[in-house]
């Protein structure tokens, strides 16, 4: 089997930042997975089939893996493998199946935002779990990057 599927990160920069090999995966994919906001950023006059992510993210990867055989491109933030997409679909389609380009994650951009060596904060992400998750690493002076579902979240 051919790597029929590709999972591109997609950086605060949007498509302007991703390397030409992920811009062609883009380019020839027959179908177009991601959230509204990444197939936003596709030309209407692309010919791939667009589907948005279903949820839950379950839903979502079978629809991905049901399309085996065709080119699919399914377009992420940022590392799709830390807390992301890719590591949900790395483990129902093999390696050798699979590319996976990353870009520069959330926790890497804040943490440089916030001049905080990426080495020295805990990661967690609530997106779609639950808000207690972070009892386990809120402390006096702890330096946490918790990635969240909205703005509504963090309140």
């Amino acid at each position: 089997m051919t790597r029929w599927l590709s999972i591109v990160g997609i950086g605060e920069d949007g498509l302007d930042g991703i390397t030409s090999v992920a811009r062609a995966l883009v380019d020839q994919a027959e179908v177009l997975v991601g959230g509204a906001r990444h197939l936003a950023m596709i030309a209407d006059d692309h010919p791939a089939e667009r589907l948005p992510w279903a949820a839950p993210m379950a839903a979502g990867a079978a629809a991905v893996v049901a399309r085996r055989g065709q080119r699919v491109c399914v377009l992420a933030t940022g590392d799709p493998l830390w807390f992301g997409i890719g590591a949900r679909l790395a483990g129902l389609v093999p390696h050798d199946e699979r590319t996976i380009l990353p870009a520069p994650s959330a926790f890497s951009l804040a943490a440089a935002r916030m001049g905080w060596p990426l080495g020295d904060v805990e990661t967690v992400t609530i997106h779609g779990r639950s808000l207690d998750l972070l009892r386990l690493h809120v402390a006096p002076g702890a330096r946490l990057l918790a990635m969240t579902s909205d703005g509504e979240t963090p309140a």
